[in-house]
This record gives structure tokens, C-alpha cells and sequence, in this order.
């Protein structure tokens, strides 16, 4: 039976400013990444690297395989350090988010 740690891990570094990850099992599948962010003010100190880090680690420690996650195909930034951190790209949707973006579906195996 896999045991997936579910949650949000929150780090705040500075006064207001803080950064987040989502990871979210899915039924009879490996888990989810929902979302990276961090606080402008913290862009490019390596925070979401790390946070992806932990948030895999979780997804390990809890009997992942793999983590998945979707991305706006426009977030160059993103896109940049999932591959940075062995993601793959499985996959296109198009008109995925509200705004009618397409997304990305990136895949890392753990």
C-alpha cells in the first residue's frame, strides 16, 4: 500500500515574504504537484529548487514512483527548472487554464 504525504510546505524567510508547494496524491496513481510558488521578492535565491526537492523527497519517503505536474507552456521560468531537475515533458493540453493557456504535462521519475 503507498502512503503519500499530503500537504503544503511553507517556508517564510523574510518579513512577508514566503514561498509554498502543493503535492497531492491521486487515487491508484502516483502523486500530484499542484503548484511551486514563492514571494516576488525571493525570486531566483534557488527556493523553488528546493522546495521541488522536498516536495519529491515527500513523494518518496511516501512510496512515489514518479510526480507529475502541469505548467503553463509561457512559464519559461518554470519550464526551465523542471527540466533543470530531470522533468520530462509527456505531454500537451491545450486551453488547460482559465485564461485559455495550454499547459505542459512535465514527468519526473523518482
Amino acid at each position: 500500500m503507498k502512503k503519500y504525504i499530503t500537504g503544503i510546505f511553507a517556508v517564510v524567510l523574510a518579513v512577508g515574504a514566503s514561498a509554498f508547494t502543493h503535492i497531492q496524491p491521486k487515487p491508484a496513481a502516483d502523486p500530484m504537484l499542484y503548484w511551486v510558488a514563492a514571494d516576488p521578492a525571493l525570486h531566483g535565491k534557488g527556493l523553488g529548487a528546493r522546495l521541488l526537492s522536498a516536495a519529491e523527497q515527500a513523494a518518496r519517503e511516501g512510496g512515489a514512483t514518479s510526480l507529475r505536474l502541469e505548467v503553463k507552456e509561457r512559464n519559461k521560468t518554470a519550464l526551465a527548472l523542471y527540466a533543470k531537475s530531470g522533468y520530462g515533458i509527456i505531454g500537451r493540453i491545450a486551453q488547460y487554464y482559465d485564461d485559455g493557456s495550454d499547459a505542459r504535462r512535465l514527468e519526473k521519475a523518482l
